[in-house]
């Protein structure tokens, strides 16, 4: 299963949305399909930035898979960490159980070429901010949070994330997923 997003080829920056099939000749497509053992054939939208080697978000359908922590966990307030292609969007906007969502993403290349694009209605929300150091508004509880930012680094430096995203967010919010893990 997969949720299929629509958004024009384009370049901001760094920053490149593809529509790319099994057979294109990006390495770095290539490279994602063969560690994810996707099924040939199909069409995907793939954000990609110049410094980072793999796919930043694609609408695979191991994307989909990666995501069935919050498609299962999704109710009330939600907290998103990353915009990406906006894939979240399609999926949350036909649950009447949620209430907001709440979408940070730091890179204004990105809110250019995804966000008007997206699947929303007056409950999503988003802001321009690194997850990082936003500031929370006084009061602020979600119910759920997704966590799907990039960070450069090893193992080690995934743990450093999650443990820095508990520490800023975990007061305020009820289920926190990363990745398809939750804490």
């Amino acid at each position: 299963m997969r949720a299929k997003v629509t958004i024009p080829e384009q370049r901001i920056g760094g920053f490149t949305i593809s529509h790319l099939t099994s057979d294109a000749e990006s390495w770095r497509w290539q490279s994602y399909l063969r560690s994810k053992n996707e099924p040939p054939g199909e069409t995907c939208t793939v954000l990609t930035h110049d410094s980072y080697p793999m796919p930043m978000m694609q609408d695979s359908h191991a994307e989909y898979k990666e995501h069935l922590w919050l498609w299962k966990k999704a109710q009330g307030k939600i907290l998103i960490g990353g915009l990406g292609i906006g894939m979240v969007n399609e999926v949350l906007i036909s649950d009447t159980s949620i209430t907001k969502v709440t979408i940070l993403e730091k890179n204004q290349e990105v809110i250019d070429m995804v966000w008007p694009y997206c699947a929303k209605d007056e409950r999503f929300e988003l802001i321009h901010a690194d997850i990082h150091t936003w500031t929370p508004p006084e009061g602020s509880h979600w119910n759920v949070a997704w966590f799907d930012t990039y960070h450069a680094g090893d193992e080690g430096t995934h743990f450093e994330y999650r443990d820095e995203m508990l520490e800023k967010y975990g007061s305020m919010i009820d289920e926190v997923g990363f990745w398809g893990l939750t804490w």
